[in-house]
C-alpha cells in the first residue's frame, strides 16, 4: 500500500536499505552539451554572485546599518528610525486606478 506519511515513507526506505545492503548509483543529471548554454549558465551564476555580494555591501553600509549599528539610542528609537526610512522608500502606487492597471498587466 502507498505511505503517505513522507517521514515513514523515508524511514523505511532507508531500513530497507540497511537490511538488503542495497548500493544505490548517483542520479543521472542530464547535462546539455550545447556550448553556448554552457557559457550563459556560467555567467548568469557569476553575475549573481556580483549581485549578492553588492546587495551585501549596501546593506552593510547603508544608512540602515548605521541606524542599527547606533546602540546609544533604544531599540524602539531605531525600530521607529528604520520604519520611517523604509517607508521613504516605500514605492507602492497609493492611486487605486494605478494599482488596477499594474494588475491587468
Amino acid at each position: 500500500d502507498k505511505v503517505l506519511n513522507r517521514d515513514i515513507m523515508m524511514k523505511l526506505w532507508q531500513g530497507s536499505n540497511e537490511v538488503t545492503s542495497a548500493e544505490w548509483p548517483e542520479a543521472y543529471q542530464p547535462k546539455s552539451p550545447c556550448p553556448t548554454l554552457k557559457v550563459v549558465g556560467a555567467a548568469t551564476s557569476f553575475l549573481g554572485v556580483l549581485e549578492e555580494q553588492a546587495r551585501m555591501k549596501a546593506s552593510r553600509e547603508g544608512e540602515g546599518a548605521a541606524i542599527v549599528a547606533n546602540r546609544s539610542l533604544p531599540r524602539e528609537e531605531r525600530r521607529k528610525q528604520l520604519e520611517t526610512m523604509l517607508s521613504a522608500l516605500d514605492k507602492t502606487p497609493t492611486d487605486l486606478q494605478q494599482l488596477k492597471q499594474d494588475f491587468l498587466r
